[in-house]
């Protein structure tokens, strides 16, 4: 089952101040300065894809868009980027600077708060690497999702919802 994109309340609002971190939510005018704020994934697939299948949403957001895989490197305690073989998170780029992830378009610097402790930086990644990568470590596949059917779908509602304008 499809976990819908549901309209979470209406604001005069037009940011998302306010919002807990842990939501993956968009805006969206609806007239006369009102706003819906509106919810793409439960709780529970922020988890998911936060804390383990970051890779195949990232993979499947690629496959859609042609936009370009980016690896979250880590700097050391010193400061100092980590070798490209260290990423603790995978995003796609937009292009303008800010990247694509479950929780939607982002700024790098708040992507490297929530997963870096030194900081960070973006790098390159080639979608064999990535599932090489992946594999190396002992995953084989997914961490929490069920299907790749199922991670294409997510892929679908993230694009739909904060990379095409609405009609």
């Amino acid at each position: 089952m499809h976990e819908p994109v549901i309209v979470v309340r209406y604001t005069r609002e037009s940011h998302i101040g306010g919002t807990p971190a842990d939501t993956a939510a968009f805006l969206a005018p609806v007239g006369r300065g009102w706003y819906a704020l509106f919810m793409v994934f439960s709780e529970r697939k922020v988890i998911h894809y936060t804390q383990g299948d970051c890779w195949a949403l990232a993979i499947a957001v690629n496959e859609m868009t042609g936009l370009p895989l980016l690896g979250v490197g880590y700097n050391d305690e010193r400061g100092f980027p980590s070798s490209d073989r260290y990423w603790c998170h995978v995003v796609v780029g937009l292009g303008d600077g800010t990247v694509l992830d479950v929780r939607g378009v982002r700024d790098p610097e708040e992507v490297f708060e929530e997963f870096t402790n030194f900081g960070g930086e973006l790098f390159p990644m080639v979608k064999s690497d990535l599932q090489d990568a992946v594999e190396e470590v002992g995953t084989h596949g997914f961490i929490h999702t069920d299907s790749w059917e199922t991670v294409q779908s997510d892929a679908e509602k993230l694009v739909a919802a904060y990379l095409r304008a609405p009609a």
